[in-house]
């Protein structure tokens, strides 16, 4: 069973909070208590956040895997018969069949599933919201 985590986005103060401590939900509305930068806890409204999930896998260099990572990755672009191999880049996002892999401008293909859990050839090079510029096209 993977682990069930979060990071988010914090609206109020533009920079990633790293650990979502807390969800707390009561009459008032929903709440994230998040850990600051300097490792302060902060309540915010759920409106003042984007939540993202921990996929339980962690790329080749250990690092953890959430929604809304950017990730670098050798993919074919051509199938069997043109298996030219290329760098692509795309971001982590979760969908009806899982997490996957999509927004790529590498190369044109379909969006990319994480089926087998393994992510031995993926790098997370960034995230939305802090590196947005790795996923423009050049």
């Amino acid at each position: 069973m993977r682990e069930i985590k979060f990071r988010a986005w914090d609206k109020t103060e533009n920079r990633m909070a790293r650990n979502v401590e807390e969800l707390k939900f009561n009459s008032k509305g929903i709440y994230a208590v998040v850990l600051n930068h300097l490792g302060f806890e902060m309540r915010r409204r759920a409106n003042d956040v984007e939540l993202m999930q921990y996929t339980g896998l962690k790329d080749r260099n250990g690092k953890e895997i959430f929604e809304g990572d950017i990730v670098a990755f050798e993919d074919s672009d051509g199938g069997y018969e043109y298996p030219d191999v290329v760098v692509n880049t795309g971001i982590v996002e979760y969908g009806e069949l899982g997490f996957y892999f999509t927004n790529r401008v590498a190369a044109e293909m379909d969006d990319f599933y994480i089926k087998d859990g393994r992510c031995d050839d993926v790098e997370v090079i960034g995230n939305i919201h802090d590196n947005p510029e790795l996923m423009e096209v050049e």
